[in-house]
This record gives structure tokens, C-alpha cells and sequence, in this order.
């Protein structure tokens, strides 16, 4: 018999995205989350936070500027190089 959890394939990285998108929504019901597809591959953990109104884009230039993005900073810098941004630390 062979034994295969639900979600697979999600690294480190992406979990913490993933934890921090159902953070941003809790806390900001009203504003789009948006996380950068380079961050995140699982076509499965797509659809379920596509549930929960988190959106997957593969190109950020139709963002809203009331939109928050969830990107790596060097995608970030590159695309929105005047744009301030928030770090934030996973303890």
C-alpha cells in the first residue's frame, strides 16, 4: 500500500507564504492577496487558497495598488524599483 499526504511538493519557503497569505486575509478581509506563482508550483495548494479568495498571479503588472503582494524581494525590486516595501520575519 502506498501513503501520500494531500498537500505535497510545498518547500519551506512556500509554506511561509502560504501561512502568511492566510494571515494577510484574515487581518485585511477587504484587499486582494496576491502571491507571485514563482514563489509557489502546487497546482493543488493553488486551487484550495483560490477558495479562500488568495490569488496565484504568473506576472504582477495587473496588480492593484491596494492589492497585497506576497513576491520575492529581487522580483519586487526589479518590477517596482521606486516602491516601498515591508519585510517580514518568520520566527
Amino acid at each position: 500500500m502506498i501513503y501520500y499526504p494531500k498537500t505535497y511538493g510545498t518547500c519551506s519557503g512556500a509554506n511561509k507564504a502560504i501561512n502568511l497569505a492566510y494571515k494577510l486575509k484574515k487581518d485585511n478581509k477587504d484587499k486582494n492577496i496576491v502571491i507571485y506563482k514563482e514563489i509557489l508550483h502546487n497546482p493543488y495548494v493553488i486551487k484550495e487558497l483560490k477558495k479562500d479568495n488568495i490569488i496565484c498571479k504568473d506576472n504582477l503588472e495587473d496588480i492593484n495598488k491596494n492589492d497585497i503582494v506576497i513576491a520575492p524581494i529581487k522580483v519586487l525590486t526589479e518590477k517596482f524599483p521606486n516602491q516601498k516595501f515591508f519585510h517580514v520575519s518568520f520566527d
